[in-house]
C-alpha cells in the first residue's frame, strides 16, 4: 500500500538528513526540507479535513 511507502520515505529522508549533519559538504538542507515539508503536509491535511467535517455537520443538522 501506499502508506507504506510513504512511510519508509520519509524514514529515509529523517534518517539521510541526520547523517548528512555530520558531512558539511552533503548538502542535508533537501532532506531537511523534505521532512519539514511532510510534517506541514500533515498538519494541514488534519486541519482542513477537521474543517470540512465541521461545514459537513453544520449542513446535516440545518437540514
Amino acid at each position: 500500500p501506499a502508506w507504506v511507502f510513504i512511510g519508509l520515505w520519509f524514514l529515509l529522508q529523517l534518517v539521510d538528513g541526520l547523517a548528512s549533519l555530520s558531512n558539511a559538504t552533503a548538502g542535508g538542507i533537501a532532506y531537511s526540507a523534505h521532512v519539514g515539508g511532510f510534517i506541514t503536509g500533515l498538519v494541514l491535511v488534519r486541519l482542513f479535513a477537521q474543517s470540512h467535517r465541521v461545514d459537513r455537520l453544520r449542513v446535516y443538522h440545518q437540514a
